[in-house]
């Protein structure tokens, strides 16, 4: 909601409180998109910025916003921020778009119905659980992880809880505490499963992606972004995923290394990488957006394995991580092998 204009959205208390009569509401300087809630006409109502703004505006005293309407709130808090990956989409690589509803949360016996561009969800929100973000009451952002860790499919729920974790909204700690505490609560069982695969490490959601295709396709679990060094100890390159023991890299190339001077850079970066005597496998976007390319990279991946057990030498260290890792206890759940059906879904006809 950064650079929304304050008269962006407005009921008619908001508009009698900043001096706006009920007629200019409706002369055409505004537009109605819901009963009271008016946007500016020269504005998009399906901005997901203004479909906040109009659940929130809409939504009853007692209720807040949550999922990826207090997710996109939040990650906008964030400064020097490379991307915003609420948009009100599904973050679903590997499946169709999706556009989602904005989350309105509030206890049982709240009194609204399911509107359009809405989704009433009712669950207790403590106090501790509610916040407020530019004026809009809103879940925690624990909450919020919690929640769309549970209630969205896998593979979204991954790269949002990678999201949340890599800007430090949240840490491991505080969600396997909700988790293990709300074992009852919907949904909790994924909540489990997609907290214990990811990584506070991600930095994009086609390399949480890559990740799961690795796990997916039976490999061990892969270091994201370490720093590789050679043997005296000197800085080589930070990976965007590693599996030490065996020596293999895995690299996504996205948009950025599309020019002629990043491949070159890339392509010398990669000598000095193989010069250690590690193998590197590469993915581009058709690689993880088909059922095709999902399954030509696995194929690529299980060869790059082969021939890293051919190497003759290996002289590379990798710099140890300081990321926060999952409590042992959790460790069934994370070593759960994760299904390649999980990652490559049918399409629906």
């Amino acid at each position: 909601m950064i650079g929304l204009p304050l008269d962006a959205v407005l009921t008619s208390a908001m508009a009698r409180d900043a001096g706006l009569s009920r007629w200019r509401l409706r002369r055409g300087d505004y537009r109605a998109v819901r009963w009271d809630v008016h946007v500016r006409a020269d504005l998009d109502p399906s901005d997901p910025d203004i479909r906040i703004a109009v659940a929130a505006a809409a939504a009853p005293g007692g209720t807040v916003v949550g999922g990826w309407a207090a997710a996109r709130l939040y990650e906008q808090t964030v400064p020097d921020r490379c991307l915003d990956l609420f948009d009100g989409w599904l973050p679903d690589v590997v499946g169709p778009p999706r556009r989602l509803p904005v989350l309105v949360t509030g206890e049982v016996s709240t009194r609204v119905s399911a509107r359009s561009g809405m989704h009433v969800f009712r669950s207790v929100v403590p106090e501790d659980e509610r916040a407020e973000v530019r004026g809009i009451p809103v879940t925690s952002p624990v909450r919020t992880a919690f929640d769309l860790a549970r209630l969205w499919p896998l593979v979204p729920a991954v790269v949002a809880l990678d999201r949340m974790l890599a800007l430090r909204l949240v840490d491991v700690g505080e969600l396997v505490e909700v988790v293990d505490r709300r074992r009852r609560w919907r949904g909790v069982p994924g909540a489990r499963r997609a907290l214990a695969l990811a990584d506070v490490g991600a930095e994009s959601p086609r390399e949480t992606v890559l990740r799961l295709l690795w796990q997916a396709a039976g490999f061990p679990r892969p270091l994201v972004n370490p720093v590789v060094l050679d043997q005296r100890g000197e800085f080589v390159a930070r990976v965007d995923l590693l599996d030490p023991e065996a020596g293999v890299v895995g690299e996504y190339d996205g948009a950025a290394h599309a020019d002629a001077i990043r491949r070159a850079g890339d392509a010398r970066r990669e000598e000095a990488i193989e010069d250690l005597g590690l193998v590197v496998v590469r993915a581009a976007d058709p690689d993880v957006a088909t059922p095709a390319g999902r399954e030509a990279w696995r194929a690529r991946l299980g060869r790059a394995y082969e021939r890293a057990r051919r190497r003759t030498t290996a002289t590379w260290r990798v710099l140890p991580s300081s990321a926060a890792a999952l409590p042992l206890e959790w460790s069934a759940v994370a070593a759960r092998r994760l299904k390649w059906s999980d990652l490559a879904p049918r399409r629906s006809t």
